[in-house]
């Protein structure tokens, strides 16, 4: 009861909030309203047809359920669930050798940009194949945007969003010019299964990254 009272008098004591249904804001003229229908409709669009391609593409067929299911099994057998920190084995051990290579892109006003590729010796639990950006697998991308001859004071590591990994786009959405002029490196990196990390038979970028497949 004493808690409840207290409650009351917190609420009785703030300020009294203004009524916003009243406010006086600008009438939409016809323009304006017709871009606002377009957008509208626009969005409802490029939801419907992502359903779509999601209700296409990744989502398993029945067909597919016994494989589904054996390329999860190693991650439900008893051991895994009584030591989970065999899954993270790999943190307990020396870090595996790091190839890395790099080719000049382009200059910028302050810096340059590097594309760079890594290749570890990293194999992830219960892998069968190499693992994405192992020694024998895709290698790791990352386009570098790097201060010279001056130190930066720091690098933004930028990973893009679902389907992107074109770092010439990326780098406008994630704004790669506003961190560099602000004396920051940024590293534009490229997810597994997008952009040149895709297989072969990708029918886009992100394809095989949201497969329901867990291995």
């Amino acid at each position: 009861m004493r808690g409840a009272v207290g409650v009351d008098a917190v609420i009785s004591a703030l300020p009294d909030i203004p009524d916003l249904s009243d406010a006086d804001l600008p009438a939409e003229d016809w323009g304006d309203w017709l871009f606002t229908q377009l957008g509208t409709a626009l969005d409802a669009a490029m939801l419907r047809v992502m359903q779509l391609v999601v209700d296409a593409v990744m989502i398993p067929r029945p067909e597919d359920a016994d494989r589904l299911r054996a390329a999860a099994e190693k991650f439900l057998k008893s051991e895994v669930q009584r030591d989970p920190a065999r899954f993270f084995a790999f943190a307990d051990r020396r870090p595996a050798p790091v190839a890395v290579s790099g080719r000049f892109r382009r200059s910028l006003g302050a810096g340059v940009v590097v594309a760079r590729e890594f290749t570890t010796a990293y194999r992830p639990y219960g892998a069968s194949v190499p693992a994405r950006g192992s020694a024998n697998g895709d290698p790791i991308l990352v386009e570098h945007w790097m201060h010279e001859p001056d130190r930066p004071r720091g690098t933004v590591l930028a990973v893009h969003g679902f389907s992107m990994g074109q770092p010439r786009i990326d780098a406008i959405a994630m704004f790669a010019a506003q961190w560099f002029e602000r004396g920051l490196d940024v590293a534009l990196m490229t997810l597994p299964y997008h952009a040149r990390r895709s297989p072969p038979d990708a029918r886009f970028s992100g394809e095989r990254f949201a497969a329901p497949d867990v291995m």
